[in-house]
């Protein structure tokens, strides 16, 4: 297995939340569920540090990283730029993101919220690859990684998180159907401004309660 495939399944497995903020990386456990060398763990564990998915403490080892205040802003923004881009210049199909929705209707019934929460993170990664651009799926995979960290240090407070967000992305279905790409680029932005601000608040109160 070759360091970049290491790498994007370490990835995708905080992005599925097997793993919690803070929560320390075990090398022996990761070299044998990948069937990997520790230079080709400790490579991949390099890129992830790079990318602000990890944190090296000398003496301590590698532990998920839990993103502060000015990250979640800077994640907030680059989402904004990436999925309004989308929306207006992609070619974003109505049909394949209101079953996405359709989806996440029956968990939030259901109350399966983690299950809820990897739905919202694949409506809005499906708008950013409709602009058919590897580099910015890269992009956009890295950031779906560092919010469900930055979700899942609040959800033992919120379970429901992301409840509400489903009636959002049902209205910019319904929004890009009715009134087109520029009026779905508004909605959205207006959208993740209101989330930034519950991500903020939850964030904060989870440190306050700590």
């Amino acid at each position: 297995m070759r360091v970049q495939s290491v790498e994007r399944a370490i990835q995708a497995a905080i992005s599925a939340g097997e793993f919690q903020p803070g929560e320390r990386l075990i090398e022996a456990d990761l070299t044998e569920r990948f069937s990997i060398s520790r230079n080709t763990l400790r490579e991949a564990y390099a890129a992830l540090v790079s990318q602000g998915l990890l944190v090296r403490v000398p003496n301590r080892g590698v532990f998920l990283a839990s993103p502060d205040s000015s990250l979640i802003r800077d994640m907030y923004r680059a989402r904004t730029a990436l999925e309004t881009t989308a929306l207006l210049t992609g070619n974003v199909d109505g049909d394949v993101l209101d079953e996405i929705v359709r989806r996440a209707e029956t968990a939030q019934t259901e109350q399966r919220w983690r299950d809820v929460g990897s739905l919202n993170q694949e409506f809005h990664r499906t708008i950013v690859a409709s602009l058919r651009s590897d580099l910015l799926d890269d992009t956009m995979d890295r950031i779906l990684a560092l919010m469900r960290l930055t979700f899942l240090a609040v959800t033992e407070f919120d379970g429901s998180f992301h409840d509400e967000f489903v009636g959002h992305n049902r209205a910019t279905v319904d929004v890009l159907r009715r009134d087109g790409r520029e009026a779905a680029a508004r909605r959205m932005t207006e959208y993740l401004r209101h989330a930034q601000c519950e991500t903020l608040a939850l964030v904060e109160s989870a440190a306050a309660n700590r």
